[in-house]
């Protein structure tokens, strides 16, 4: 009897050895980092389509019609070295390709604790729709137009043009060095934005913006979480239900708007508006001096000099214009203080 444990048990880990085909250093010792690789030749534009249940997807652009595809296949988050032909051991995965459409379908997968992700290169002339429901998405290079998805990971862009729709339900969004006009929305993250020409539409249910060099205005919504941007250009239109807003170097117009927060703004050239309100926060505000405006101003103090000013200027309130009126300035917060400066 104890000699048929000891014959089960070898051959258990046997077993197990075999069929995970985990993968161990190679005779230089170095660990790789695919399960095996596949090459398609393509036509451009590209539409590009891929889908998985639990891995991470990443493509970058190159110089050449072909796309070099590196599958990775891990078991118990251990990389598995296999081939393209063991992969169905692990998986369903549907390939289809008519040279200006390739599309790789993680249909299911069949091996419990298995999970399939991908490291894609591609000709830049892509249109990326990419989906996955555990996993990160990184896109760099691609021209076109993106469609990213994913219910658990994160989101990074960089270098991308065209058009742009990402949303992940539980994850941050970074998007870096990008000409392209984009709608970002997280339902559990932070949003990140860096070096943009394009404009940007962006949401967060749950974290924070931060921002700076965009030079085609903002639109910006977080529920919970602070807003802080510098070095805005355009229409700038950013709102908190739970936050902080922090504005630094802003040219063009701004609107601002927290439910329970202090706004900070600094206006370098103001052409058309400045609407900053909060419920319950102080707003501290500077812009240029010389300018002709129409102040409506309310709060329970309110601290700004009044030269060539025509209106009511009160403690609380002060409505009217200066320098001959011009550019709409309106300040208003229920619970704090209100200091406008110029420079």
């Amino acid at each position: 009897m104890k000699t048929k444990s000891v014959f089960i048990i070898v051959s258990l880990i046997l077993f197990s050895v075999c069929n995970s085909r985990a993968l161990i250093p190679d005779k230089k010792g170095i660990i790789k980092k695919e399960s095996f690789s596949q090459q398609y030749k393509v036509s451009t534009p590209l539409n590009l389509s891929v889908s998985t249940t639990g891995g991470n997807i990443s493509v970058e652009s190159q110089k050449s019609n072909v796309v070099d595809i590196s599958f990775i296949v891990r078991f118990e988050n251990k990389v598995l070295d296999i081939t393209f032909d063991q992969l169905k051991e692990y998986a369903d995965v549907e390939i289809k390709n008519d040279n200006s459409r390739l599309a790789i379908d993680v249909k299911r997968i069949l091996v419990k604790n298995v999970s399939i992700g991908f490291s894609i290169q591609t000709p830049a002339n892509t249109s990326a729709t990419l989906k996955t429901n555990g996993g990160n998405i990184s896109i760099v290079g691609l021209d076109g137009l993106q469609k990213l998805s994913t219910n658990g990971g994160n989101i990074n862009m960089d270098k991308i043009a065209g058009s742009a729709d990402v949303q992940t339900l539980g994850g941050n969004i970074r998007i870096l060095n990008s000409t392209a006009g984009f709608v970002a929305l997280t339902h559990g993250g932070n949003i990140t934005l860096h070096n943009i020409t394009g404009k940007p539409d962006v949401t967060t249910y749950g974290g924070s913006i931060t921002g700076d060099n965009i030079s085609n205005g903002l639109l910006g919504k977080t529920k919970g979480g602070n807003i802080q941007l510098s070095n805005l250009q355009g229409v700038t239109d950013v709102s908190t239900a739970g936050g902080n807003i922090k504005l630094h170097e802003i040219s063009g117009s701004v609107k601002a708007v927290s439910r329970s927060g202090n706004i900070s703004a600094t206006v370098n050239k103001l052409s058309d508006k400045l609407e900053l309100s909060t419920s319950a926060g102080s707003i501290d505000a500077t812009i240029p001096k010389g300018l002709g405006l129409n102040l409506n101003l309310s709060a329970d103090k309110i601290d700004t000099p009044l030269s060539n000013f025509k209106g009511t200027a009160k403690k609380e309130h002060i409505i009217g214009v200066l320098n001959g009126g011009g550019i709409t300035v309106s300040l208003l917060t229920s619970a704090g203080n209100i200091v406008l400066n110029y420079k």
